[in-house]
């Protein structure tokens, strides 16, 4: 295990310390994933809280940037944070869409406007601990001008590539409101929490990262979108629909209510594929040959982030509050593997109350 004084990670992070109104949150150098330790993990916790964290919390009016250098995810990222309010937070992120470089053409128009319009959504759904709430502002290159200059965050560029193609936090090809949301989260700060074994090779989970047993945005944005706002679904199935309604017990209806696809799921009965599961809440109402299916928010679900998440958006690395998340979260990108066979050593450091989603995220 490799043990790395603060004097040493001054020579590390020679960018690191800023000033007062800037704040470097560099996760780790070009070769972190092999270097970044438990004890070096600390070092930059204690290191941030104690020099760079002095102008937090924002008293009302000011601003405060925040800065990811390339960490071992290979991307960076920037935005500010502005507090307009008592409880109320600003993060501004300065974004700036781009088709095969040239900026302005239909596709990113309709991407910035889309982009918009979710981030208007996420806006009403964003809240943390003590009544505190939280809008994202999107800005662009241009608009950036007229700003005052401490509030406008480095650019980055968002690559708007042709339709259906994979997506991540600078690359939006074909995505939902739930997907981008979740990108928007990235660039605040925020890691991944999925089974990446479902997008791996082998079948196998490939990273560190902590899994909640919550249902999170950063795990499975769709689902966790559709538990924060709800979810209305209408099946124009002709006769299919009145003889579901018909011939079927209300457990298999509320099991039908509770499927991601309930219109194709109508259609697997006249195959004969329908399979039983687990019902779920919700309510479904009949008129002709249309069946809509409604899904109510659910009680638990009242924000788009976790209490530990919002303050992890709110203060970079510096607040000791959520050590917990900052600890847990700094293994999301080590590889399992360091190569063929050989396991990462990191990842036998992760604490074991990551595994608590009270530590991780902090409370419901």
């Amino acid at each position: 295990m490799i043990r790395i004084s603060a004097l040493l990670l001054l020579l590390i992070f020679p960018t690191a310390f800023v000033g007062a109104s800037e704040i470097d949150c560099s996760e780790d150098s070009k070769d972190g994933a092999e270097i970044f330790s438990k004890s070096l993990s600390d070092a930059v916790l204690k290191s941030m809280n104690t020099r760079e964290c002095q102008g937090l919390p924002l008293k009302v009016g000011q601003v405060m940037k925040f800065i990811r250098r390339p960490s071992w995810t290979g991307l960076s990222s920037s935005h500010a944070m502005k507090r307009i309010g008592e409880n109320q937070y600003q993060a501004i992120l300065n974004l700036n869409f781009v088709e095969e470089g040239a900026t302005n053409t239909p596709r990113t128009l309709e991407m910035k406007k889309q982009v918009l319009g979710c981030i208007k959504m996420a806006n009403k759904k964003i809240s943390g601990p003590s009544g505190k709430v939280l809008e994202i502002r999107i800005i662009d290159p241009i608009s950036a001008r007229g700003m005052p200059p401490t509030e406008v965050p480095d650019s980055l560029t968002i690559n708007v590539l042709k339709p259906n193609l994979p997506s991540n936090m600078l690359n939006f090809s074909t995505m939902d409101c739930a997907n981008i949301t979740h990108e928007v989260f990235h660039m605040l700060g925020l890691v991944d929490e999925y089974d990446d074994s479902l997008r791996s090779s082998n079948g196998k989970q490939e990273t560190c990262r902590i899994i909640p047993k919550r249902n999170t945005l950063m795990g499975l944005p769709s689902s966790y979108f559709e538990d924060v706002y709800g979810k209305t679904t209408v099946c124009n199935c002709g006769g299919t629909c009145q003889r579901f309604w018909n011939s079927t017990s209300p457990e298999r209806r509320r099991y039908l209510e509770g499927q991601n696809d309930p219109c194709s799921q109508l259609q697997a009965l006249k195959t004969g594929s329908f399979v039983e599961g687990t019902s779920t809440d919700a309510v479904s109402t009949l008129e002709g040959d249309k069946l809509t299916i409604i899904r109510k928010p659910k009680p638990e679900a009242a924000s788009l982030m976790s209490a530990n998440q919002f303050k992890k958006v709110l203060f970079g690395y510096c607040p000791v509050g959520i050590k917990g998340y900052q600890k847990c979260s700094s293994y999301s990108y080590f590889k399992r593997e360091l190569s063929p066979g050989q396991a990462n050593p990191q990842c036998a450091d992760i604490p074991a109350e990551c595994s608590q989603d009270d530590y991780y995220l902090g409370p419901k």
